[in-house]
């Protein structure tokens, strides 16, 4: 893990949905179509268990923090 080169956020594009965007973390759990079955079911169960609020609060400081990178 640690021999291997460190490839840039900007060229880690997503394999799986062919998207052409930034494959992250973000990307993996709200936005890769590939996985959309997967966040119904669980996004369903949590979302009632976990302020929606938080959820989103996360992701924009997620998403400023690896803007910086």
């Amino acid at each position: 893990r640690h021999r291997k080169p460190v490839v840039q956020l900007s060229d880690r594009k997503c394999k799986l949905c062919q998207s052409d965007m930034n494959e992250d973390e973000l990307h993996f759990v709200t936005m890769c179509p590939l996985y959309e079955y997967i966040r119904d079911e669980l996004f369903t169960h949590y979302i009632n268990n976990f302020d929606l609020l938080t959820i989103l609060i996360y992701s924009m400081n997620y998403q400023m923090r690896t803007s910086l990178i």
